[in-house]
């Protein structure tokens, strides 16, 4: 078995003779924790398994625990508000004002370390970079803050609401309560990239593309799709007279939406697909709110499906 880097082609010999069972771990990078804080703990004889579980014990304390093997572990003294919420992997979860990180060692052991955050989160309103090393978080004041696993904790400015991440963590999306879209990023400090819009930006998966839905109330036709290339700071336009649906699964075509079809009811829609980078586009099909089944893409690999609606790649032709 061996592991290769895509971008090197250089290859690691994993291990001799072994059976085709690998998989990628959807696990967080690990955590280099700082085993001389206070913070710090460990927790013995819990090695990983799919059967672990985080809950709230009877006396208001966030347990880990192994319904297969009877153990489980205090991971918090009792607790002000009884709930916690974890990121995607388990492996970071909000308690209160407070940020827990986990990281399940081979020997066996789990360690943990407690970070402050800069203010309590108000009710859930937080969400996580898709690496889980950074955590946005929008207070009771209405503040919005970006926090680190040291708890190195930065406002973002005016914000409304949480920001959007885009795929590897290191660009932001926001906007703030005049709807003004704003992006952070490498070397890039809040700047203001349309004054009017939806607030709903999406970043593909395919690299650092922002789609989003710009109004112009004084068009003819007020709303249309722009998509902003964060790397070369440039903005085009991908449709007049529609709105943002969303990124196929792979971030290489964008779904958007035209209202009132003719023909097809006063709530009806069309989708059209565009793939900026090929400049090309096609009708999907017209949809209405209340039809029955999925309305949006398939999450798959390789196959382009919306809704009912089979699409080929090269956006060449639709079949039901």
């Amino acid at each position: 078995l061996y592991r290769i880097n895509p971008s090197t082609g250089a290859n690691t010999l994993v291990g001799q003779a072994a059976d085709w069972n690998a998989d990628w771990s959807a696990l967080p990078p690990p955590h280099q924790f700082n085993a001389e804080s206070a913070d710090f703990m460990t927790i013995e004889d819990c090695p990983a398994s799919t059967s672990i579980m985080l809950y709230v014990g009877p006396g208001y304390q966030l347990m880990l625990g192994d319904p297969s093997t009877g153990r489980e572990a205090p991971l918090t003294e009792s607790m002000r508000v009884a709930g916690f919420y974890p990121s995607p992997s388990g492996q970071r979860l909000v308690y209160g004002s407070t940020l827990l990180l986990l990281e399940f060692m081979p020997t066996g052991q789990v360690e943990a370390q407690r970070v402050v955050l800069p203010s309590l989160p108000l009710d859930g309103e937080l969400n996580w970079s898709p690496d889980e090393g950074h955590l946005a978080l929008k207070d009771e004041n209405g503040e919005v803050w970006m926090v680190d696993l040291s708890g190195n904790a930065l406002p973002i400015p005016n914000a409304n609401g949480l920001p959007a991440w885009n795929a590897d963590g290191s660009w932001v999306a926001y906007c703030d309560e005049s709807s003004t879209l704003y992006v952070i990023g490498p070397d890039v400090a809040s700047m203001a990239i349309a004054k009017e819009t939806a607030c709903q930006p999406s970043w593909s998966v395919a690299g650092n593309w922002l789609a989003y839905t710009e109004i112009d109330s004084a068009a003819e036709e007020p709303n249309r799709v722009v998509l902003y290339d964060a790397e070369k700071d440039s903005s085009q336009a991908l449709l007049e007279g529609a709105a943002l649906d969303g990124w196929s699964p792979d971030g290489r075509l964008v779904a958007v939406r035209k209202d009132n079809s003719p023909g097809y009811g006063a709530n009806a829609y069309t989708i059209i697909v565009v793939d900026p980078a090929g400049e090309k586009q096609i009708a999907v099909g017209n949809f209405q709110p209340s039809d029955i089944g999925n309305q949006g893409w398939a999450n798959l690999q390789d196959v382009y499906i919306y809704g009912p609606y089979l699409i080929a790649p090269d956006l060449g032709s639709v079949s039901a």
